[in-house]
């Protein structure tokens, strides 16, 4: 099938050389690929809802939510290899058979994903871009808030995180641009049952304290 034209994307597809045993985690990336065209009932048969997390990162987060709910399904997208590569290693060491990886640019995932499939969202501590002329690179924006919007059921969740008060602000402005969401919390504390990521520890150690949001679909 050909996929739609996105924007342009921004970021690393690889950082510093592999490891020998994170090359071979990779390898296996084929078998956990989400393909196209996608089948969400096919990808996850038997789970109770599906959860996305946009750019997991080194994958603790998203490890540590599929470990602790086997019957929630999990897709994650990550274009950056590395980070791939590391969640694989997770997989394997964790036996975690409810993730599915998206190791591309998220925009052509959600253009093929059907309206109200996805529970929750996660976009936790995303490139900030922290100069004014890079914002426009910034993941979050009105035009994914509207895609969001779609995929996300009535009830759901969209879980943001971020260390740069400039983004939290820009976050919330995105969100606001679409009605369907409510933001349910903005706080320095974050909430129960939400696993740390090393971009998150990085932060805490820097003493630059992070803003947990959480947006409710009506």
């Amino acid at each position: 099938m050909t996929l739609q034209a996105v924007e342009k994307f921004y970021g690393r597809r690889k950082g510093r050389s592999l490891k020998k045993q994170k090359t071979e985690f990779l390898k296996t990336l084929d078998l956990y690929r989400v393909k196209f065209p996608l089948d969400l009932k096919e990808m996850f048969p038997s789970v109770q809802e599906i959860c996305l997390e946009i750019g997991f990162g080194g994958g603790e987060h998203l490890a540590a939510l599929a470990e602790q709910n086997p019957k929630v399904g999990f897709i994650g997208a990550e274009a950056f290899m590395n980070g791939v590569a590391s969640f694989l290693q997770f997989r394997f060491e964790k036996q975690l058979n409810n993730v599915q990886l998206f190791p591309d640019d998220v925009r052509l995932l959600l253009q093929e994903l059907p309206d109200n499939s996805i529970q929750k969202v996660f976009i936790l501590f995303p490139d900030p871009w922290p100069k004014k002329k890079h914002h426009k690179r910034r993941i979050v924006s009105p035009k994914l808030v509207a895609e969001l919007s779609r995929i996300v059921k009535k009830g759901g969740e969209v879980r943001l995180a971020s260390d740069v008060a400039d983004y939290i602000e820009h976050m919330q402005q995105a969100f606001q641009t679409v009605s369907e969401f409510q933001l349910q919390l903005c706080s320095q504390e974050k909430p129960d049952a939400w696993p740390s990521t090393r971009y998150e520890m990085k932060a805490l150690e820097a003493h630059d304290y992070p803003q947990y949001l959480i947006y409710l679909k009506n």
